[in-house]
């Protein structure tokens, strides 16, 4: 399969995968660091499913970030599959019904997911916002 890259640059790897709906390419490029650190300050950041991070500023304070909605919606993507699957279950396969069933599964479990994936987008978001304006702040205070 020959593809034009609209980027500049050949990517290292490439796959073809499946999203669920659609198939979809992806691509991984090397990137080359060339920025110094902006400041002098370390933080740790360590995952979790209870609290989605916690993380410790060098000389700072500890944020930690709670994982409850993330664990809300694990468990009603897991409750509705598992009931639609029971239902789909029960219908004979190729059927109008049971085709009906299955996209209406895709299409509620595509939204939660997307919803999950939308939720920590903005929690990591959220949390890069705040270390950087509490190294910012505390460089002010010094400064």
């Amino acid at each position: 399969m020959l593809i034009d890259w609209p980027v500049g640059k050949e990517p290292k790897r490439a796959e073809i995968g499946w999203d669920g709906s659609q198939h979809e390419l992806r691509c991984q490029y090397k990137v080359e660091e060339n920025e110094e650190p902006k400041g002098q300050k370390k933080a740790g950041v360590d995952l979790g499913e209870r609290h989605l991070a916690t993380v410790y500023v060098e000389n700072g304070e500890n944020i930690s970030v709670h994982g409850g909605r993330l664990r809300s919606l694990r468990r009603h993507h897991n409750r509705t599959l598992g009931n639609l699957r029971s239902k789909i279950d029960r219908k004979q396969k190729g059927s109008r019904r049971w085709k009906r069933l299955a996209r209406a599964k895709d299409r509620q479990l595509q939204k939660i997911r997307n919803q999950i994936e939308d939720l920590l987008h903005k929690t990591a978001t959220r949390l890069v916002k705040t270390l950087h304006e509490t190294i910012l702040h505390d460089k002010n205070e010094r400064g």
